[in-house]
C-alpha cells in the first residue's frame, strides 16, 4: 500500500468495522485486498474464513483458515475456528485430523472438550447418514425410512437427514408425505440447490405447479446454469398451461447440458401439444441417442409416431419400453389404447394383452397387502352412492359432454354422486362438472393406495370408471377393489382387463344378445342407447342444400388415428364408384402439412386424385365447426376400427345421414349403436360391400336426402339419443341391481 493508502493494521481494522456491522460484502472487499498485498497475512486470511463461515459457505473459507494457521501455529483461536469450518462443511474426518494434531500441539481447555464432544456426535451422524444413503441407493426405501425417522430423532437439525427422507418417499410415489420433510431439509439448508429442485420435483407430483415453479426459480438463483432446474420448470410451467414458457425452459436447459435426455424428449411433449408432431418425434429421437435406456423417451417417442399415423412404428417403441420396464404403466396402458383403435389384435389376443396390465396392478397391490374384500352394503333407506372416476373433467374432452347431461339427470333422491377427477387441470368445464355432483374429491397427488383408501372411506357402492386406458387413468384403484361394485362405462372403446372390474356398461348393439365377448367384465346392457348426447339448441339448424353442379360430397370429421388401411380402401372404393363424389375431411391435424400430403398420397396411392379431397383444419368456434356439416351430403364413419362418437351424434345433430359398419367388436359398433337409437338401423352395414352400397345408396338418393335433413334434428330431439332422464333412470336401476346384496 502507498503512502496515501490505509496502512494494514489500518485497513484491518477497517474490515472488522465492516464485518462487526454485518457489512460482509465490504469487509470481504478490504480482506481480499490485503491479501492481495500480502498473501499470507494471518488475520487477514482468518477473518476472511470466519466471514465464509458465518455467510454459510464454510467450505469456501477453509484455505484462508488453513493459511492463518500455518502463520500462527501457536493461536489456538485460528485452531478452534478450523475445527468450526471444517464441522460445518460437514468434513468431520479432517476435523478429527485437525484436533488431534492441535492437542499434540498443546491445545487444551473446555471450548476444546466441547468441540470435541461434538465432533464425536458429528462423526455419528455423518457414520448413520451415510448408511441412509447406502440403503436409498440399493431402493431399501421402507428400511431406510424407518431408519432415517430414528436418526432425525437424535439430530433433528440435520438439513440431509429430512433431505434423504424425503428423497425416499418421493421414489415411493409418497409425494404428500415428502413435503414436510423436505420443507423442513430446506429451511435448514436454504442454499442447496438440490434441495430446492427436489422441493419442486415433490410439489409437481402434488399437483401444486406454482409452488414447484417457485422452488425451480429458487435453484436457480443459486445456480442460473443448473440444467435440472431449468428441466423441472419447464414441467411445471407445462402442468400451468404456459407452453411457450415451459419450452424456454427445456431449450435453456439444453444451452446449459446439450446431452440432457429429458430436456430434449420434454420439449417434444409440448411440440406435439402444438401440433409440431414431426418436430416433436425429432426432439424423442435425440434424446434415445443420448440415452437408449430411457424408458419415458421410448413412450414419448412412441406416443408421437401413433399421432403420425405410424401404427407399427409406435407399437414396437412401446415394446422397447415394456423390454427395458415391463412395469412401466403409462407404456402399457398406451400400448393397449393403440390396440384398440387399431385391428393389429383379435379380441381374443387384445384381452390377453390387456390381462398383462392387470397382472402388474394386482402384483402392486398384492405387495401392499393385497386388494380388500368388500361386501355389498344393505341399502337401509339410504341413497346408493356411486363414484365416477375420470381424468376427463375438463376441456373439450368428449367425456364430459356425455357425462354433463346424466348428472344433472341423476335423481338425487336416489343416487348420491362423489366425482373423482385424476387430472390437475381446471377451467370452466370443471367448475360445471363439479356442481353437478354432490361430493368432489380430486384423487391427484395420492398413490393407488391412497386413493383406493379414500374412496373405501367414502363408503361408495358402486364406482364407475370412465377412462379406460386412456391418458390420467387410475385403474390401479380399481385393482385395489376400492369398492363392492366396479364398472367402466362411456370413455373407453375396448376390455380393461382388470380382474376386479366387475361390469362394462353398454348395450345390446355394444354387446348382442347371446354373445360372450372376450371381455374381463361381465357385459351389462341397458335397454336403450348407452349414451346421451346434449345437442346445443343455439346452434342454427341445417342451412344444406344440394349442389347445382350435381357433386356430392362425403365427409368425415373424425380423428386421422381412425382412418386407417380398411377405410382408406373402403372409400377409396365408393369415391371410384360415384365420379361425381368427393371426400371432405376436417380434423385439428389437418392444420399441419405433413399430414395433409400423408392423407392426400393415401388416396392418390389408391387411385383418387388430389382434388377429389377436400382438406380442413380446426375451426375458429364451435359454431363454425358444426356449420361445416353443412357442406356434407353424407358422413361416412371410420370402418375396422374405433368408430365415431361425437363425431357420429354431431353430424345427425345437424341433419346428416350417417353411414356406418358394425364389426366384430365394440370398439367399431359405436356409431351403430347412435343411428340405431335414432332408427336408422338402416344405416349400419354389416360388410364392406353393403357399407359402399349404403354411401352410394344414400348420396344418389337426393330428394330423401332432402327430407332427412330438414326434419332430423327434430327426430333426434324426441329420441333416447337426447333424453338424459331416461338414461339415469336406466343407469340407476342397474346400479342398484349390481349392488344389491
Amino acid at each position: 500500500m502507498g503512502s496515501s493508502q490505509l496502512t494494514m493494521d489500518e485497513a484491518l481494522r477497517l474490515g472488522n468495522e465492516f464485518h462487526r456491522a454485518g457489512q460482509f460484502e465490504d469487509a470481504e472487499r478490504v480482506y481480499r485486498a490485503i491479501l492481495a498485498a500480502q498473501p499470507h497475512h494471518p488475520e487477514a486470511n482468518h477473518d476472511l474464513g470466519v466471514l465464509a463461515v458465518q455467510a454459510g459457505k464454510a467450505a469456501l473459507g477453509l484455505p484462508f483458515l488453513k493459511a492463518a494457521l500455518e502463520a500462527r501455529p501457536g493461536v489456538g483461536a485460528y485452531w478452534l475456528d478450523l475445527l468450526e469450518a471444517l464441522l460445518a462443511a460437514g468434513q468431520c474426518d479432517g476435523a478429527r485430523s485437525v484436533l488431534d494434531q492441535g492437542r499434540r500441539q498443546g491445545l487444551a481447555g473446555p471450548p476444546v472438550d466441547d468441540l470435541a464432544a461434538r465432533l464425536e456426535k458429528a462423526l455419528e451422524r455423518q457414520s448413520r447418514l451415510r448408511a441412509l444413503e447406502d440403503l436409498f441407493r440399493a431402493g431399501s426405501y421402507a428400511a431406510m425410512e424407518a431408519k432415517a425417522k430414528e436418526f432425525l430423532e437424535r439430530f433433528p437439525e440435520s438439513g440431509k437427514g429430512w433431505h434423504l427422507l424425503g428423497l425416499s418417499l418421493v421414489a415411493r410415489g409418497d409425494g404428500a408425505a415428502a413435503l414436510e420433510p423436505l420443507l423442513r431439509a430446506v429451511a435448514t439448508l436454504p442454499n442447496d440447490v438440490d434441495l430446492w429442485d427436489h422441493l419442486g420435483s415433490a410439489y409437481l407430483h402434488q399437483g401444486q405447479p406454482e409452488q414447484a415453479a417457485n422452488a425451480f426459480r429458487r435453484a436457480l438463483a443459486l445456480r442460473p446454469d443448473y440444467p435440472s432446474a431449468h428441466n423441472n420448470l419447464g414441467n411445471a410451467l407445462r402442468e400451468l398451461g404456459q407452453p411457450q414458457e415451459a419450452m424456454a425452459s427445456y431449450r435453456q436447459a439444453l444451452r446449459c447440458q446439450p446431452n440432457h435426455a429429458m430436456a430434449h424428449t420434454n420439449l417434444g411433449i409440448v411440440l406435439q401439444s402444438q401440433g409440431q408432431v414431426q418436430a416433436a418425434l425429432e426432439c424423442h429421437a435425440r434424446a434415445l441417442a443420448l440415452a437408449p435406456a430411457n424408458v419415458e423417451a421410448h413412450v414419448n417417442y412412441a406416443n408421437a409416431q401413433k399421432e403420425l399415423g405410424h401404427i407399427e412404428a409406435a407399437v414396437a417403441a412401446y415394446g422397447r419400453a415394456l423390454a427395458l420396464d415391463p412395469e412401466r404403466l403409462e407404456a402399457r396402458t398406451n400400448l393397449l389404447l393403440l390396440e384398440a383403435f387399431s385391428n393389429r389384435l383379435t379380441p381374443q389376443a387384445f384381452l390377453a394383452e390387456a390381462r398383462g396390465l392387470d397382472r402388474v396392478l394386482t402384483g402392486q397391490a398384492d405387495r401392499e397387502g393385497g386388494a380388500a374384500s368388500l361386501p355389498r352394503r344393505a341399502r337401509q333407506g339410504r341413497r346408493l352412492r356411486v363414484g365416477y372416476v375420470s381424468g376427463d373433467l375438463c376441456g373439450k374432452h368428449p367425456v364430459p359432454f356425455f357425462l354433463g347431461p346424466l348428472l344433472a339427470a341423476h335423481d338425487r333422491r336416489r343416487v348420491e354422486v362423489f366425482l373423482y377427477p385424476t387430472q390437475r387441470a381446471r377451467d370452466d368445464t370443471t367448475e360445471r362438472l363439479q356442481h353437478l355432483g354432490d361430493h368432489w374429491s380430486p384423487l391427484t397427488g395420492l398413490t393407488d393406495r391412497q386413493a383406493a383408501k379414500r374412496v373405501r372411506a367414502d363408503g361408495i357402492d358402486v364406482l364407475v370408471d370412465l377412462s379406460g386406458h386412456t391418458r390420467y387413468n387410475r385403474l390401479g384403484i380399481f385393482a385395489r377393489r376400492a369398492a363392492p361394485v366396479q364398472a367402466h362405462y362411456l370413455g373407453y372403446c375396448a376390455t380393461t382387463g382388470l380382474s376386479a372390474m366387475d361390469y362394462w356398461i353398454g348395450d345390446s348393439v355394444l354387446f348382442p344378445e347371446g354373445e360372450t365377448p372376450p371381455y374381463s367384465e361381465t357385459p351389462w346392457r341397458l335397454p336403450r342407447p348407452y349414451l346421451c348426447y346434449d345437442g346445443r339448441e343455439d346452434l342454427p339448424g341445417s342451412a344444406w342444400t344440394p349442389r347445382g353442379n350435381g357433386e356430392i360430397w362425403f365427409g368425415s370429421f373424425n380423428h386421422l388415428s381412425k382412418i386407417q388401411d380398411a377405410t382408406l380402401d373402403l372409400w377409396s372404393r365408393i369415391l371410384s364408384a360415384l365420379p361425381e363424389g368427393k371426400l371432405l375431411l376436417k380434423s385439428g391435424q389437418l392444420d399441419h402439412a405433413a399430414n395433409r400430403e400423408r392423407m392426400l398420397a393415401a388416396f392418390e396411392g389408391r387411385g383418387i386424385a388430389r382434388d377429389r379431397l377436400v382438406l380442413m383444419g380446426q375451426t375458429a368456434n364451435w359454431p363454425a365447426h358444426m356449420a361445416a356439416y353443412d357442406l356434407v351430403d353424407v358422413a361416412l364413419d371410420p370402418v375396422d376400427a374405433v368408430s365415431g362418437v361425437t363425431t357420429t351424434c354431431d353430424a345427425l345433430w345437424m341433419g346428416v345421414p350417417v353411414v356406418t359398419m358394425a364389426g366384430d367388436r365394440l370398439a367399431t359398433r359405436m356409431a351403430a349403436s347412435l343411428v340405431s337409437g335414432l332408427g336408422h338401423g338402416d344405416w349400419v352395414a354389416a360388410t364392406p360391400e353393403a357399407y359402399a352400397g349404403l354411401a352410394v345408396a344414400l348420396a344418389r338418393d337426393v330428394a330423401g336426402r332432402t327430407g332427412l335433413r330438414s326434419g332430423q334434428r327434430e327426430r333426434m330431439r324426441a329420441s333416447p339419443l337426447t333424453d338424459a332422464r331416461d338414461l339415469a333412470r336406466c343407469l340407476e336401476e342397474a346400479y342398484e341391481a349390481m349392488a344389491r346384496p
